[in-house]
Formats: C-alpha cells, sequence, structure tokens
C-alpha cells in the first residue's frame, strides 16, 4: 500500500518500530536519555546528545527490513 491510508495495525507496527529505532540509540520517553554525560575541566555536565547519536532513517529502513523476514513487535 504505497498511497493509500494505513489502517491502525499498520500505524501500530510503525510506531513500535520507531520506538524501538529510538531505543537502539538509548533514547526512551524518559528526557534524560536525550543527554549525554561529558567531562569539562574535570567536571561532569549534561550535553544534549548531538545529530549522531540520534537516529536516521537508515536506522528505521534496517529495522523495517527486518520486520518482514520475522513479523516481531
Amino acid at each position: 500500500m504505497i498511497f493509500g491510508e494505513m489502517n491502525e495495525e499498520e500505524k501500530a507496527i510503525i510506531e513500535n518500530k520507531i520506538i524501538e529505532c529510538y531505543k537502539i540509540k538509548n533514547i526512551t520517553f524518559d528526557d534524560e536519555t536525550l543527554y549525554k554525560e561529558e567531562m569539562v575541566d574535570g567536571k561532569s555536565i549534561k550535553k544534549f546528545k548531538e545529530s549522531k547519536d540520534m537516529p536516521i532513517l537508515e536506522d528505521m529502513y534496517n529495522i523495517l527490513r527486518g520486520y518482514g523476514k520475522d513479523k516481531s513487535f
């Protein structure tokens, strides 16, 4: 279904796979996971994750590519 609307089951699958995509990058529903700790002048500071620490479309593609093989949530 390329141009049609998604049904509720398809939406749920996509939502679960997006959550999985973020989980791979250690990002959850906890806002604290959006930050990483870095040492600056001997002090630990929290810094917002950079773009390299965030999931990209390739990550989502790889998750969805594997979905058809085992159909796991």
